[in-house]
C-alpha cells in the first residue's frame, strides 16, 4: 500500500544522500533487482519518517527503515543492515512517491557534486554571517549604503520565498536581530529604512515567480505590502531630534534621496513611498527649516523631473515642489504648480491636507484661508474623509478670521455634489435654515431619508421651511401608485398635520387635506392607507 504521505524536494535529497553513504554499489544492483521482480510487499508509512515493508527472498523478511537515520534502520535478514532487502524497500518507496529510481540507483556517483555543493553553501553561509557582523560593528557611523548592504545580506536566505506576510516576518526579522543597539533618532531611522528596503523587495518577486511577469501586486504581496505600510507610518508618529544626535543630518538627507529616487520611479509600490517622502519632511521639519535645504531639494526635483515620461511621476513631482515653494513662503509658485499638477489626475489629498495642518498648528489663519481658497477646488472631494477636513480646517479659520465665511460658503458650494452632505452639515450647524432648504429642494431629496430626530432642530427653529418640503414629497409619492407609496404618503401627511397645529394654522391644513383626499378619491388603496393612518374614518 502507498505511503499516506508526499516526499517533500528535502526528504528526497536526504534520501539519495542515505543511498550513498549506506549501500554500496552491488547491494543496490540486487535491491533492484528485487524491486524490479516485486519482491516488496506490504509497503507502508509507519510514521513521519519510518518506512515498513516486506521481502520475500529466501524466505520473507521484515524490513523497518528510519528515513532520518538509515543507520539505525534494520532486516530480519542475517545480514541485518545496509542490505539488498532494505536498498529494494527504499527503490519502492521512491517509485510509489512518483520519484525516478535511477537517482538512487547512481546515489554514490552523485553524492559526491551534491557534498560538495553542500560545502559551498555552508561556506558560502558563513562568510556572509561573518560580513554581517563586521557590518554590524560599523552601523553607528556608516551611512545608509551600508545600512542597505547589511539588509542584502540579512535577507539572502529569503530571496526564494514567495512575497508574503511571512516573508516580510522573516526578513524584517533577521534584520532586526543583527542590528546592535542605537540611540533613539538613529534606530527609528534604521528600521525606516529596514521597512523601505524590504518594501521595495516585495516588489520584486522571486525569479522563478509568474508574479514576475505582472507590473501590480498579488493580493497576499499587497496585504503585506499595506501592513508593512501601516508599520511604516506609525513609525513617522516618533519624531527624531537631530540635536540630540549630529551624526544623524546626512543618513536623514541620504533617506531622502532615497524616497525621492523611489517616489519618482515607476513600481507597484511607488504611491507607499510617495506617501513617505511627504510624511518624511515632518521629520525634518521644523529641524531642518534653512532654505538651502528646499532650495536644494527644488533643484533636484527639477533636475529629474525633465527625465519623466510618466503623467502620474510628472504630478507627484510637481506636487513635491509645491511644497518646496511652500516652504520659502512663494505661495503663488506654489499654487500654481498644484494646478499644473492637478490637470494629470488627483492630487494626493494627504499631501495637501498636511500643509493645511501645519498652517492651522501655527495659527497661521490668513495664510490658512488663502490655501483654502485656492487650492480647495484642486481636491478630489470624492477620497474618503478629505471632504470632512477640508471643513474643519475652514471652521477652524472662519472662527479667527469671521470676515472670512462668506468666501467658505463660496468654496464649500464648489465641493457640491460630491462633498454635499458636509455643506448641508455645516448649513444645519450655523441655522441656515433656508439655504439648506434650498439644497433639499434642488437635489430632489426626500424627507423620510432622514430621521424625524434630525429634522427636530429645523422643525423648532424654522418650522414654515419644512412645508413646501413635506408637500412636494407627498405628491410624489402618490404619483408612484403604489402600496409603498402610499405608506410614505401617509407617513408624511401625518407629520404635515402636526406641523399645520404647531404653526397654529389648523384651517390651512384642513382645506388642504380635504382637497386632498377628494383629489384622490378613486385610489383605493390610498384610502386605504389614510384610514390605517387614522387620517379618515
Amino acid at each position: 500500500m502507498a505511503p499516506s504521505e508526499a516526499m517533500n524536494d528535502d526528504r528526497w535529497s536526504m534520501l539519495v544522500q542515505g543511498m550513498a553513504e549506506h549501500f554500496g554499489d552491488v547491494t543496490i544492483s540486487r535491491g533492484f533487482q528485487y524491486f524490479k521482480q516485486g519482491r516488496v510487499k506490504k509497503l507502508a508509512l509507519a510514521g513521519p519518517d519510518r518506512i515498513e515493508a516486506e521481502v520475500d527472498g529466501t524466505k520473507r523478511y521484515r524490513v523497518g527503515i528510519r528515513l532520518d537515520d538509515i543507520a539505525s534502520s534494520g532486516c530480519s535478514c542475517p545480514v541485518q543492515r545496509s542490505c539488498k532487502h532494505m536498498a529494494a524497500v527504499l527503490l519502492a518507496y521512491a517509485h510509489m512517491q512518483g520519484r525516478p529510481v535511477h537517482p538512487l540507483m547512481n546515489a554514490r556517483s552523485a553524492a559526491l557534486p551534491i557534498r560538495q555543493e553542500a560545502k559551498a553553501v555552508s561556506r558560502f553561509d558563513s562568510d556572509r554571517k561573518l560580513k554581517i557582523k563586521e557590518l554590524a560593528a560599523r552601523i553607528h557611523e556608516a551611512n545608509i549604503a551600508v545600512w542597505r548592504e547589511m539588509f542584502e545580506l540579512n535577507t539572502q536566505p529569503f530571496a526564494d520565498m514567495t512575497r508574503n506576510s511571512d516573508y516580510v516576518k522573516r526578513c524584517l526579522g533577521a534584520i532586526f536581530q543583527a542590528k546592535p543597539p542605537l540611540p533613539f533618532g538613529s534606530d527609528r531611522l534604521f528600521k525606516l529604512n529596514a521597512y523601505l528596503f524590504v518594501l521595495e523587495r516585495l516588489a520584486k518577486q522571486p525569479a522563478n515567480s509568474f508574479a514576475d511577469l505582472f507590473s501590480h501586486l498579488g493580493y497576499f504581496t499587497h496585504l503585506a505590502a499595506s501592513e508593512l505600510h501601516q508599520a511604516a507610518v506609525r513609525l513617522f508618529e516618533e519624531r527624531p531630534d537631530p540635536a540630540d544626535e549630529p551624526e544623524l543630518r546626512p543618513r536623514l538627507e541620504e533617506t531622502l534621496d532615497l524616497l525621492r529616487r523611489q517616489m519618482l520611479t515607476e513600481s507597484p509600490v511607488r504611491t507607499y513611498f510617495a506617501d513617505y517622502y511627504f510624511l518624511f519632511w515632518n521629520w525634518l521639519y521644523p529641524h531642518f527649516c534653512d532654505q538651502d535645504l528646499y532650495r536644494e531639494e527644488l533643484r533636484r526635483l527639477e533636475a529629474a523631473a525633465s527625465g519623466l515620461t510618466e503623467a502620474p511621476l510628472r504630478m507627484l513631482c510637481l506636487v513635491a515642489q509645491s511644497r518646496m515653494y511652500f516652504f520659502l513662503s512663494d505661495d503663488r509658485k506654489s499654487w500654481q504648480l498644484l494646478r499644473t499638477a492637478s490637470e494629470s489626475g488627483s492630487l494626493p489629498a494627504d499631501a495637501v491636507l498636511d500643509l493645511f495642518s501645519r498652517l492651522s498648528r501655527a495659527q497661521d489663519w490668513p495664510r490658512l484661508v488663502a490655501w483654502l481658497t485656492e487650492t480647495g477646488p484642486l481636491l478630489d472631494m470624492r477620497q474618503r474623509g478629505v471632504p470632512d477636513r477640508y471643513s474643519e480646517f475652514w471652521n477652524a479659520a472662519v472662527r479667527h478670521v469671521p470676515e472670512a465665511e462668506p468666501r467658505m460658503w463660496e468654496m464649500l458650494e464648489l465641493t457640491l455634489p460630491a462633498a454635499s452632505r458636509i455643506y448641508e452639515e455645516n448649513l444645519r450647524s450655523r441655522g441656515k435654515w433656508r439655504e439648506w432648504m434650498d439644497l433639499q429642494l434642488s437635489l430632489g431629496r426626500e424627507p423620510l431619508e432622514y430621521r424625524a430626530s434630525e429634522l427636530q432642530e429645523l422643525e423648532k427653529q424654522a418650522p414654515e421651511m419644512l412645508l413646501p418640503f413635506y408637500h412636494q414629497a407627498v405628491e410624489r409619492y402618490v404619483l408612484l401608485k403604489n402600496r409603498d407609496g402610499y405608506k410614505a404618503a401617509v407617513k408624511l401627511l401625518k407629520r404635515l398635520s402636526r406641523l399645520y397645529k404647531k404653526l397654529k394654522r389648523e384651517a390651512r391644513w384642513e382645506r388642504f387635506f380635504s382637497a386632498f383626499v377628494e383629489r384622490h378619491s378613486r385610489l383605493r388603496a390610498l384610502q386605504e392607507e389614510l384610514r390605517k393612518g387614522k387620517l379618515i374614518s
